[in-house]
């Protein structure tokens, strides 16, 4: 019998004083972390109570955090991936089963409808920002396919993506490693990437030719601005379209050596505006589509240190959206507050 009140945390009784201790009283006690309790020298009975053994408090042993599933699978690919592209430094060919096998695991979570764009915002380190950026745009591009109706090729649209950039690994290795921005010289070698990237998959049989042709026009403008070969409109296949969003989108809000990430609420805005004349419309469109259902309701901080929830986003001015502050749930329009500004999303 207990003798004295059991207290938590709250200065409430957890257990109050002359309770007759049952097993079930000390699951409760256990669950509140209480080892030790004062009970009485008799039981209720009246008869003494005498222990039968000394019973030792179990060891509350810490709890480690956990990652989410998502982010295992997405480190360990990124790794493999690392791997994968020393390989083809060292002239190891593409193979295109073992790259499939690879991105399977990933891209089951496009698949089953349950990947979010905001959970690449962080993922990414200065220092192997390439090789994140091969997986994240793979994961962005395939996501984005499946949403504009594709049943079978969003599968192709993310391992056209993964290979996009296999041909930097015919390129000096300063490349990835330099921690200053490129020399004009450097970037016109950088410019050729595509062609080196499709040389490398130009021969692999079991690979379709809209994958190489996507792998060959992923950095392709509709106006013709882009590179290498300059072509526009029609000419640069559907497939090259959804890796220029993901690539733009991921390339911008990842932060790298020489180079701040910006938010990706200003790169989503930057993508709107290039939907008129360098990107396609509709890709844009379906990409602002998976982003508004994806942002309503994200927590972010704002530029005075507040946190607040977002509301509603203004599809013609994306970075200044309708939040709602935690502190104290008023409404904020960003788009009238013009010194405020969303800086993360957390």
């Amino acid at each position: 019998m207990i003798t004295k009140d059991v207290v938590g945390l709250s200065k409430h009784p957890i257990m109050k004083r002359n309770t007759i201790v049952s097993e079930k009283h000390i699951q409760a006690l256990q669950h509140f972390n209480i080892a030790v309790v004062e009970v009485s020298e008799s039981l209720a009975s009246g008869k003494p109570f005498v222990p039968s053994k000394k019973v030792k408090p179990a060891r509350q042993e810490p709890q480690l955090p956990t990652k989410p599933v998502f982010h295992t699978v997405y480190e360990g690919t990124v790794a493999a991936y690392k791997k994968m592209f020393q390989g083809w430094q060292g002239g190891i060919g593409i193979d295109l089963p073992q790259v499939r096998q690879l991105l399977s695991p990933l891209l089951a979570y496009v698949r089953q409808g349950d990947f979010s764009i905001l959970s690449l915002s962080n993922q990414a380190t200065a220092k192997d920002y390439f090789f994140h950026h091969g997986v994240s745009v793979s994961l962005l591009a395939a996501d984005l396919a499946k949403r504009l109706g594709y049943k079978q090729e969003w599968f192709q649209v993310g391992m056209a993506a993964f290979l996009m950039d296999s041909g930097m690994a015919k390129l000096h290795n300063n490349f990835l490693e330099k921690s200053a921005a490129l020399t004009e010289a450097e970037w016109n070698e950088i410019k050729q990437h595509p062609v080196w990237s499709y040389r490398m998959v130009e021969h692999v049989s079991l690979m379709a030719s809209e994958m190489k042709l996507a792998v060959l026009q992923h950095h392709e403008r509709m106006d013709g601005s882009g590179y290498p070969l300059g072509v526009e409109g029609a000419m640069v296949h559907p497939f090259a379209q959804i890796l220029a969003v993901s690539d733009v989108y991921h390339a911008m809000t990842t932060g790298r050596v020489y180079q701040k990430p910006q938010t990706p609420f200003q790169v989503v805005e930057e993508i709107q505006k290039q939907k008129h004349h360098q990107l396609d419309f509709a890709t844009v469109e379906a990409f602002m589509d998976v982003w508004e259902r994806q942002i309503a309701g994200a927590q972010v901080l704002l530029s005075n240190g507040e946190a607040a929830t977002i509301v509603y986003l203004d599809r013609q001015n994306p970075s200044r959206p309708i939040v709602r502050l935690l502190h104290n749930d008023q409404i904020v329009q960003l788009t009238k507050d013009q010194h405020l500004a969303v800086e993360e999303i957390l």
